[in-house]
């Protein structure tokens, strides 16, 4: 198991934004909305068996983001036309997405509405470098075989792809914030 079921913090935690005090199962206040900082853990930690998302949830959650992404590439295409241009842009649109919200919050927008989350091995949200190398390479890894790497997940004891395997990284689902 990773490094942040051995990993203790405080139960709660007071937002550096609004003094607020937060539960350690978010990676942002629920009070005033502000992200909390990287050296916060994400995974409460009397978890020893966090609760890892599986095939069916993360394959939903992927076509919730690939619905955004044939919207926004539809509107796209529609103002500038289809060509060799608009194509190499959509190409780098679909990967600067789903780099520039795991690195921010940890989940697309897919991940959001599922409640799930990429984390590393210390229950925080991955590294710059650690999101590139599994959202770019990784994933790639992973869909060749006729995407083996990614029903992968369905057989792997933490619910784990093989991009997620090769970049140290899991999927969680995040623990509902109380009310």
């Amino acid at each position: 198991m990773p490094n942040y079921v051995q990993h203790h913090v405080d139960s709660e935690r007071t937002c550096t934004n609004c003094g607020e005090r937060n539960a350690s199962t978010g990676n942002y206040c629920g009070f005033c909305g502000a992200f909390i900082t990287r050296e916060q853990n994400i995974i409460p930690p009397e978890t020893n068996n966090p609760n890892f998302a599986g095939f069916w949830i993360r394959l939903f959650a992927r076509l919730i983001d690939e619905l955004f992404i044939t919207l926004v590439f539809g509107m796209l295409v529609s103002i500038i036309g289809m060509n060799d241009f608009t194509a190499f842009a959509l190409v780098i649109i679909n990967f600067s997405y789903f780099v520039l919200m795991t690195k921010t919050r940890g989940q697309t927008l897919g991940k959001m509405a599922l409640g799930i989350q990429v984390v590393d091995a210390n229950g925080n949200i991955p590294s710059a470098g650690t999101i590139l190398l599994r959202e770019i390479p990784c994933k790639i890894l992973s869909a060749l075989p006729l995407y083996l790497g990614y029903a992968w997940t369905g057989w792997d004891e933490r619910k784990r792809s093989w991009h997620d395997h090769l970049s140290k990284t899991f999927v969680i689902k995040k623990p509902r914030q109380p009310d």
